[in-house]
């Protein structure tokens, strides 16, 4: 990722101190962080797949996708029990001697606007969480906190077959599984340095997602309760808030250490070599590499 800004002074000699600064930040930068021509590294492949942290988000990743492909396998059912389905639309178009097409229409606008409700939560939740999350360069504690609303809100749909609660329900399973995704996401890609490593990573949480995925579409068999497929999501989100905490304190034990290495190095008036070598050689196991938590 590089950034490139243009900023225009008249003093010259300002231009030039400017430009000095930029180009040592730049120098600076660059080579931590962007490999120029970055080609594939085996034994980054083998970091990857040692790394735990790499293992802790493949299950987090799992569970969401799971929740994800799976709302739409019991969302139906709930505008059933509202009275929007096929049977209330036939007897509306013998009833008022309308014509069965346009009844249709009419009913199918009001069903598509119902099951709206939980998405349109999902797409507040979802730009909200993430700019809270940005702002408080924080990752772990907002998915964990994403990830036990959507646990409850699955308890509340195997607990009541109250209509309005049933929504609720319904709503805080997409509040919180819809940005937990982008949290994953972000928190796989800033806290794995070296690129073949990171795409490792990367690609260990796609491969569970989508065999969790296809398990998502499965497990609602049981209508109108699902309890069943409701208890298998609720337990792949325990297991992801299990995941999410160990690789919190994971990593908050990581960053410790290298402060804790680094300290020891300025108290003997030293600087540690590795330093002077790239994130593409060291991966973030670089000494000035910080976990995001």
């Amino acid at each position: 990722m590089q950034c490139r800004g243009r900023l225009k002074v008249s003093d010259p000699v300002l231009s030039d101190n400017l430009r000095t600064t930029g180009n040592i930040l730049a120098n600076g930068v660059s080579p931590a962080n962007n490999q120029p021509n970055a080609r594939i590294v085996r034994k980054q492949i083998w970091a990857g797949l040692r790394d735990p942290k790499a293992y802790f988000t493949a299950v987090i990743h799992g569970a969401v996708v799971l929740g994800i492909t799976s709302i739409n396998c019991f969302l139906p059912t709930f505008i059933l029990a509202f009275g929007f389905g096929p049977r209330k639309c036939l007897l509306s178009s013998i009833t008022f001697s309308v014509t069965l097409s346009s009844s249709l229409m009419v009913v199918a606008v009001e069903t598509q606007l119902f099951s709206m409700i939980p998405y349109g939560v999902a797409t507040v939740s979802l730009v909200t969480v993430c700019l809270l999350s940005d702002r408080i360069n924080s990752k772990g504690p907002v998915l964990l906190l994403c990830l036990a609303t959507s646990g409850i809100g699955y308890i509340i749909l195997m607990a009541t077959t109250n209509k309005v609660a049933l929504i609720a329900g319904a709503c805080l399973v997409t509040l919180g599984i819809f940005p937990g995704g982008i949290l994953n996401v972000a928190w796989i890609n800033i806290n794995h340095g070296g690129y073949t490593k990171r795409s490792t990573a990367w690609a260990m949480a796609q491969v569970t997602g989508n065999a969790c995925g296809i398990v998502g579409t499965q497990v609602y068999r049981d209508p109108p309760r699902f309890l069943a497929g409701h208890g298998t999501l609720l337990g792949s989100l325990v297991l992801a808030i299990g995941a999410t905490v160990t690789n919190y304190l994971w990593m908050k034990t990581a960053n410790r250490k290298k402060e804790e290495s680094a300290m020891k190095w300025r108290n003997e008036g030293r600087e540690n070599p590795n330093r002077n070598k790239t994130y593409e050689e060291l991966l973030d196991y670089h000494p000035d590499f910080k976990y995001i938590l």
